[in-house]
């Protein structure tokens, strides 16, 4: 135990807290964390290895659906970026050309420099809904949920009802309200957990984005994250029906002991009754 406090955590055995011996300087890796250029993860034999391949297993297939997202987000933003690039060499105007700047910012991660272009670009034309869009999805991607979701509900305030920004701003809402810390005591935003109901909503504003989207691989995204919505909702729906079952089965054992529990009192006096008549017969 000495040894290991004294060693880097995150160079212990993941399964058995293990510290590596004096000798040498870590345990084996994980293959598949050398090969995805991730944080390493390391086992001091087979045997803790294959002990924790499930969990570790889990880990790796979570973290290949976020990679994937990743890159699909990006491609989305490299798309628009290239488009807006086109609409301001089309127009000459330097309102496009800002605006293709902001969404080129935004495509390069730099969510800092991309949420102040947009914010400039807000203020120039504060009655601009895809402004409001860009900047809001900026947020998202910075995890600052609640300003993200107040700016989509802007956006949606200002666009034409039907629209991809429209459609797109709607499904943001839903990804604010599902992303967001239940735990936040910000007033501003009521984050949290969403219902099956609520993700099956968004299902069908993430299909309605698509039907409005030009880009063939930015309608599939759309699509894509709908299927993925729905498949969330339908095992959340599971686990509500489940617990509805047994807040069902706890009611009616918690009646079922109140009706004994009256039952109860009432042969209680009953029997204090008979034993009162008992007794003044006797006297």
């Amino acid at each position: 135990m000495f040894a290991a406090a004294m060693v880097d955590p995150s160079l212990l055995c993941v399964s058995c807290g293990l510290a590596p011996p004096p000798h040498r300087r870590t345990w084996n890796r994980c293959t598949i964390c050398v090969e995805r250029n991730l944080p390493s993860t390391y086992y001091c034999g087979e045997e803790c290895m294959n002990a924790h391949w499930p969990q570790h297993q889990l880990y790796h297939k979570e973290q290949k659906e976020q990679a994937k997202e990743m890159r699909e987000a990006k491609e989305m933003l490299r798309l628009a970026s290239e488009a807006a690039v086109r609409q301001a060499e089309a127009t000459g105007d330097d309102y496009d050309k800002r605006f293709a700047a902001a969404v080129a910012l935004s495509a390069e991660g730099n969510c800092h420099a991309a949420a102040k272009a947009w914010r400039r670009l807000i203020k120039e034309q504060p009655e601009d809904p895809a402004a409001y869009s860009g900047l809001a999805n900026v947020l998202l991607q910075s995890n600052h949920f609640t300003e993200s979701a107040q700016t989509y509900l802007k956006a949606l305030d200002l666009e034409e009802q039907g629209t991809e920004i429209w459609a797109w701003s709607v499904a943001g809402v839903f990804m604010c309200q599902e992303l967001g810390d239940p735990l936040s005591k910000d007033p501003g935003w009521n984050a949290g957990r969403r219902t099956a109901a609520e993700i099956k909503e968004a299902a069908t504003w993430f299909r309605r984005a698509a039907v409005v989207e030009h880009t063939p691989d930015a309608k599939q995204r759309y699509e894509q994250t709908a299927r993925h919505l729905d498949e969330a909702a339908d095992k959340l729906q599971a686990k509500e029906e489940d617990e509805a079952c047994a807040a069902k089965e706890k009611a009616e054992v918690d009646k079922a002991a109140l009706v004994l529990d009256i039952a109860l009192v009432l042969g209680s006096a009953l029997l204090a009754t008979s034993l009162q008549s008992l007794w003044a017969r006797l006297w």
